[in-house]
């Protein structure tokens, strides 16, 4: 074909500042992967794919190059339902937590607000070391059911903690928001246990030593003032009534 022949497009400037920005594109290539990666924790993700898949397709059509304000609508709103969708499944635990031993559990509450079983895992960072948390196998949970998960906890001082709580699929992946927990090692069990013990004893002491003394008192007391003071006259001579004469 000659060069005469050939036509050649024209691509002006005014549409290649309309196209799909690679920030964009990105934005929609991860929010693809985060519908994937809440697919893997449903018993039946197929009705979820089916339906956001055809959704992040429209959204890298070239049509919104034509109309980017209407593009930006549909995007957000195939956002706000995937936030809505991830947080049917999420940590209720919000309560500020108490350890009171140097071993115990951590309750962590999830909920399940879908109609199909879902299977989750908890991953637990703590700041700090006063407290390290065992990891929790991943749990199953009916729909529209709430399961509590204890996780094995040792404590190595006292004091405030703050521990991140994220949800994760079986394979370690995390996903939705996290949670902070506020935690409170107190290692009362053993501690409490020592000092209400030294006070019970130090309460039973001093009665001990309360009673000692009024008994001691009651049999060794002192005479009273009335009966010295007649005892001192019967011994003195009585006065002589004789004059002396001279």
């Amino acid at each position: 074909m000659s060069e005469e022949n050939q036509i050649r497009l024209a691509y002006s400037p005014a549409l290649a500042k309309r196209e799909l920005s690679r920030a964009y594109l990105a934005n929609v290539h991860a929010q693809s992967k985060r519908v994937i990666r809440f697919a893997g924790i449903l018993a039946n993700p197929e009705p979820v794919m089916d339906k956001y898949s055809p959704a992040f397709l429209r959204a890298e059509s070239a049509a919104w190059c034509t109309y980017p304000s209407a593009g930006r609508r549909y995007w957000l709103t195939v956002r706000s339902r995937l936030d809505q969708l991830e947080r049917q499944v999420r940590i209720t635990t919000t309560a500020p937590l108490t350890l009171s031993s140097k071993s115990g559990q951590i309750p962590i509450t999830i909920e399940n607000r879908l109609d199909q079983e879902v299977k989750v895992g908890v991953k637990l960072d703590v700041q700090g070391r006063r407290l390290a948390l065992e990891s929790a196998e991943p749990v199953r949970i009916k729909g529209n059911r709430t399961v509590t998960v204890r996780v094995p906890a040792r404590a190595y001082a006292n004091g405030p903690v703050l521990v991140t709580a994220r949800l994760t699929t079986a394979r370690g992946q995390e996903f939705g928001e996290p949670v902070e927990l506020h935690v409170r090692a107190t290692n009362y069990g053993i501690l409490g246990m020592v000092i209400a013990g030294g006070v019970a004893a130090l309460l039973f002491l001093a009665a001990g030593v309360r009673i000692w003394r009024k008994r001691r008192a009651a049999g060794t007391g002192a005479p009273a003032n009335g009966g010295s003071a007649s005892a001192a006259d019967a011994a003195s001579p009585a006065p002589s009534d004789e004059k002396v004469g001279g």
